[in-house]
Parts: structure tokens; C-alpha cells; sequence
């Protein structure tokens, strides 16, 4: 299973609101992402602390089951009810 490997994105370079999360799927490899606050459309939106280097976003992410985590200064942490369990 691939890793997470979370990162800041911007949709439209030097459009500060659509900004979100993106991370590589465990489950097919796919590429998800989560629209943060100031997005202009979508829900629902998480909240993000600003950091591109070691971001929090909150609330957790439950991408359909598949994978469910936190990410907390840039630290991935794996919910108990996740699908995805990473090898040690």
C-alpha cells in the first residue's frame, strides 16, 4: 500500500481561496484532496492552521472509509476505525 504523503495544494496558483489537502489514496493509488475553508463552493471544508511545511487541518479526514486520519503539525496519525492500517 502506497503512503499518504499529504501536501498543501493550490488549485489555481495565486488564488489564495481554493487551497485544500491532497494525499495519495492506500487503497488504488488515486490522488484525494479536501478543500479547506476558504474555497469558495464546495462541502464540505476543513480548516487548516496555514502552514504549507508541517500543516494541521481539522476536523479528520475519513476519505469514504478507505483511510481515516489526522493531521496534526505535518504528523499523520491513522483513526482506529480506518480501513488503510499502515505496516510498521
Amino acid at each position: 500500500m502506497p503512503a499518504l504523503n499529504p501536501r498543501v495544494f493550490d488549485q489555481e496558483p495565486g488564488d489564495k481561496r481554493r487551497i485544500g489537502l491532497e494525499w495519495t489514496c492506500p487503497k488504488n493509488g488515486a490522488r484525494c484532496w479536501a478543500p479547506f475553508k476558504s474555497w469558495p463552493i464546495r462541502e464540505p471544508k476543513w480548516e487548516w492552521d496555514g502552514n504549507r511545511e508541517t500543516p494541521t487541518v481539522k476536523p479528520s479526514i475519513n476519505c469514504g472509509g478507505c483511510c481515516h486520519f489526522t493531521l496534526t503539525k505535518g504528523k499523520v496519525v491513522i483513526a482506529s476505525d480506518s480501513e488503510f492500517k499502515p505496516s510498521a
